[in-house]
């Protein structure tokens, strides 16, 4: 059976690469527009104001905010060669059109989306949680950031979380950014005066200010400068990677084309081997499902990882950074399950249950018994209205219909993976937060008319019900259904 893990790493991984694309795309056409002229540059900066509209309508700000200073650094550093190489006035006359021009189109394309979706923006922007989250520098831990290496463990498995990170986010890339900031020459770019080695700079400030945030105390004062507040330590993996791919790639092409650049053999060998014990030491904490790794393997992989960033600082790009490719390649290519088809859906026996009972109605809504990682995916995934699952925003009044006491709402008021426990007791229901600050726990009696006023009829169970308003409609008669109760009005 596939898991809800598996769906949410595949939403998740979406977005990923969506943010990715329309991000680079946006600085690539932004680069366009500075090197060129006339309607190329018009076409280049609407382009970039274009995807940098999609970029940023992506909404999710752990992720936007940390990308967007990478590839805004990119964008800032070429403006800034512009202003070297031409001087200020010439320069005027490229930069202003080009940002004004960029900034209407993206601008206007976010205007638009915002207009079209105002009201649930509102609801996330008023919400306890993400709206009013502020995050702290220091959140996060090396294992959560070096986990790629080690992500290959994951692919064989129906793995819910990898290192307290969703698989896809977990397994989105290496942190050549270290290796590149360790072996030295990273820093120099606006003395060399060359657009590569400017972007190389760029690239390794702004890697060295999100690992700081990730990993040390930074006061909020600080973070609050960059938006980073409301970028937790723990979702900076992918926003680093992509830096750190940059940062490779930049490096490798200065060793490649400035012989006098390339870093002694001793030079890359120091950075590759710390690289390589950081990765090492940080696969301590690193699990799969609660599984720890062995000392072995995470040797091994240290030392893959260790060779990969010496080849690339030597400016080996076949060997180092298509070897990357192939290893990130392996850990990742397997997370999502559309890539494993859908018959784990569409031939569940628990989804031909849900469809029989939905041939006589189609508007009652439904809970699965928490813990039950398929049946909350293959309900998810089956199109009926659910009470238990992902709640985006909060549904004020329905929230309110269920639980009408005001001193609750910042339970509920709040992202959430909601799981409703139907129980055999007469108390009214109860609202607590469960391990994280994204689950919420309802808790309710089988006959609370509450149940009856948010529209909630049906009930998925791994085993048998005793609750007394509760109607066993169909039991598992081979592997994969499950128990599908009917939720009764109490007539005591």
């Amino acid at each position: 059976e596939i898991t809800y893990g598996d769906w949410s790493s595949d939403v998740c991984s979406s977005d990923l690469g969506l943010m990715v694309l329309y991000g680079c795309l946006a600085t690539a056409a932004f680069l366009v527009a500075l090197r060129t002229g006339g309607w190329r540059r018009v076409l280049a900066a609407v382009a970039a104001g274009w995807m940098a509209a999609c970029f940023a309508t992506l909404l999710y700000l752990p992720w936007l905010v940390p990308l967007g200073l990478v590839l805004g650094a990119v964008a800032l550093a070429e403006s800034i060669g512009v202003v070297q190489d031409q001087g200020v006035r010439s320069a005027a006359r490229v930069l202003l059109p080009t940002v004004i021009l960029v900034a209407a189109v993206g601008g206007a394309g976010a205007a638009l989306f915002l207009a079209a979706h105002r009201d649930a923006l509102q609801a996330i922007s008023a919400s306890v949680y993400p709206g009013h989250r502020v995050s702290l520098g220091g959140e996060s831990r090396l294992s959560q950031l070096l986990t790629a290496p080690l992500g290959v463990l994951a692919t064989g498995r129906r793995t819910v979380e990898v290192a307290g990170l969703n698989q896809s986010e977990a397994a989105s890339g290496l942190m050549f950014g270290l290796p590149v900031v360790l072996a030295g020459g990273a820093f120099g770019g606006f003395r060399v005066r060359t657009p590569v080695a400017r972007a190389l700079t760029a690239v390794s400030i702004a890697l060295v200010v999100l690992g700081c945030w990730a990993v040390l105390p930074v006061p909020a004062a600080v973070g609050r400068l960059l938006l980073l507040t409301s970028v937790p330590g723990k979702r900076l993996a992918m926003p680093l990677a992509v830096g750190g791919a940059l940062a490779a790639g930049l490096y490798a092409h200065r060793a490649r084309t400035e012989p006098g650049f390339r870093p002694a053999g001793w030079r890359a060998a120091i950075a590759a081997g710390a690289f390589a014990g950081i990765t090492a030491y940080a696969a301590h904490g690193f699990t799969v499902d609660g599984d720890r790794v062995g000392p072995v393997i995470a040797i091994g992989a240290a030392m893959v990882v260790g060779a990969l960033a010496g080849c690339v600082l030597r400016g080996r790009v076949l060997l180092g950074l298509g070897g990357a490719c192939v290893l990130l390649a392996v850990s990742s290519v397997t997370v999502n399950p559309l890539q494993r088809g859908l018959d784990p859906i569409t031939g569940s026996p628990l989804l031909a249950q849900i469809d029989a009972v939905r041939a006589t109605d189609r508007t009652g809504r439904w809970v699965s018994t928490p813990g039950d990682e398929p049946a909350f995916a293959i309900l998810a995934a089956s199109g009926a209205p659910v009470a238990s699952g992902t709640s985006w925003y909060a549904d004020s009044a329905r929230w309110r219909r269920l639980d009408p006491d005001p001193r609750h709402e910042p339970i509920w008021n709040r992202f959430a993976y909601v799981y409703v426990f139907v129980e055999d007791r007469s108390t009214p229901a109860r609202l607590r937060i469960g391990r994280t600050e994204d689950v919420v726990e309802v808790h309710i009696g089988s006959c609370d008319p509450a149940l009856q006023r948010v529209g909630i009829r049906y009930v998925i169970a791994t085993g048998p019900q005793g609750a007394p308003c509760l109607t066993e409609l169909r039991a598992p008669a081979r592997p994969g259904e499950r128990y599908v109760y009917e939720v009764v009005p109490n007539r005591g």
